[in-house]
């Protein structure tokens, strides 16, 4: 089952979603392509490079693989959006002729004007119906994919930085901050007298800040991290278990695949394979 999520991963697919929901934060999710969200409707916060934006309808958050984020909706009205998912090699062949065309998908999130946004959406929903058909045309959808990143592109060098505001309430900013330590010093030993000590708060209180805001517990927000750390690490290094531990605040292997199981179904080993299996997707 989760060889097969994997697989589903890396594949290019978009899709578009309207639902009534109010969710909360969810910080352990985080995938291995990049993810290209556009807001067509309602507002949305999100959770991205230790940020939180708020999103209105014309705003597009590029999000890198094996990066954490996630999405809130404030209120129960109606949500439309598409979503993009993107894995590094569906474009590889469009490389030798424009080399910065990956480089266009690492820009901050930005909102489109509504001049702009026309041309974009048809791209999308050109996109979105040719994907939808029984039998797609792959190289229609390229051509359209190329053209909305080509888009995407020349929009956002008109941001240099992000021109979606932050939420920068006291609370949300020193919340932010802690999660900025954790992602700095998840290979260290941290506790919840650790982020006490390093900014003077009670332990009580960010462990009921954690539960509030983000919907989970410090010590589940400080495993996603390692275990991403770690999946990096499998994909990337030939170092062994007990190295990766070590490199990634776990007491030992034995903890490491314990929460590594608990948190992607599955063991370190399968799951270097599964991804040695992947990249050989055609």
């Amino acid at each position: 089952m989760i060889a097969e999520a994997l697989l589903f991963d890396q594949k290019f697919y978009i899709e578009y979603s309207e639902n009534n929901w109010k969710n909360s934060f969810n910080l352990r999710h985080f995938h291995h392509s990049y993810e290209i969200y556009y807001l067509l409707e309602n507002e949305v916060t999100y959770y991205i490079n230790n940020k939180i934006y708020n999103m209105k309808p014309g705003s597009v958050i590029i999000v890198p693989p094996n990066t954490i984020h996630t999405t809130h909706s404030p209120n129960s009205s109606q949500r439309k959006r598409i979503l993009i998912n993107l894995p590094p090699y569906y474009i590889e062949p469009f490389l030798k002729d424009d080399p910065n065309l990956l480089k266009r998908l690492h820009t901050p999130p930005f909102s489109i004007t509504e001049q702009k946004r026309k041309k974009v959406e048809n791209l999308l929903y050109a996109m979105l119906e040719e994907f939808n058909k029984a039998s797609p045309r792959k190289i229609l959808i390229k051509s359209f994919l190329i053209q909305f990143l080509i888009e995407l592109g020349e929009i956002s060098q008109e941001h240099f930085k992000s021109n979606i505001p932050n939420c920068d309430d006291p609370a949300t900013k020193r919340m932010l901050d802690i999660l900025d330590y954790i992602n700095s010093n998840y290979y260290r030993k941290i506790t919840l007298t650790t982020l006490s000590e390093a900014f003077f708060l009670n332990p009580s209180y960010i462990s009921r800040s954690f539960r509030k805001k983000f919907n989970l517990t410090f010590s589940d927000y400080l495993r996603t991290v390692r275990i991403k750390e770690v999946c990096q690490l499998l994909e990337t290094s030939s170092l062994k278990l007990e190295e990766i531990a070590e490199a990634t605040g776990f007491n030992d292997s034995g903890d490491l695949c314990r929460t590594f199981k608990a948190i992607m179904q599955i063991s370190p080993s399968k799951y270097k394979l599964s991804k040695r299996n992947i990249s050989n997707i055609p």
